[in-house]
């Protein structure tokens, strides 16, 4: 139980983010989170070693997170929820409805992207290697690469309001 409890700690909090950034939504992350450490460990429970094949740990949360995504945004066509967030409450009020407001444009900037290109950002963000991403979204370690360059450089032009001139 102990060796489960640390497994969770160590990679909750990344999945959490990665799982928000894809959903767009407090809750839908906080249950993609939950069901992706609970396929895994049932995965692990049924390998014959108790150990996951893999490059990393770490890559295949994201992918079993992103699948997770993937299946619940094709059982319900919804409109994704952008996110409200809760700030400490030592943030004055002003600053804090002014962090809402830049996350909420940067979810809603970030949903209109490709959830192909938006994973391999994200998952590049989170410290995975291109290598890594190209085998969790099969695709070329090239082609990650000139991905991740394009949205780097849409998401800068968006940030300096050219996206929309």
């Amino acid at each position: 139980m102990q060796e489960i409890r640390k497994f969770y700690d160590k990679y909750a909090k990344e999945v959490f983010r990665f799982s928000l950034y894809l959903s767009g939504s407090y809750a839908d992350a906080e249950d993609i989170t939950s069901e992706t450490f609970f396929r895994v460990l049932l995965k692990r429970s049924k390998t014959e070693n108790n150990e996951l094949i893999t490059s990393t740990i770490k890559t295949y949360l994201f992918v079993v997170a992103r699948n997770i995504y993937l299946e619940n945004r094709q059982k319900s066509k919804r409109e994704t929820r952008i996110l409200t967030v809760k700030q400490e409450s030592s943030i004055t009020l002003e600053r804090s409805h002014e962090k809402d407001n830049e996350l909420r444009d940067l979810l809603a900037f970030l949903l209109t992207i490709d959830i192909d290109d938006r994973s391999a950002l994200l998952m590049r963000q989170e410290g995975l290697s291109y290598r890594e991403i190209s085998y969790s979204l099969g695709i070329s370690e090239n082609l990650v690469k000139v991905k991740i360059h394009r949205l780097r450089q849409k998401l800068n032009k968006w940030r300096t309001g050219e996206l929309y001139e």
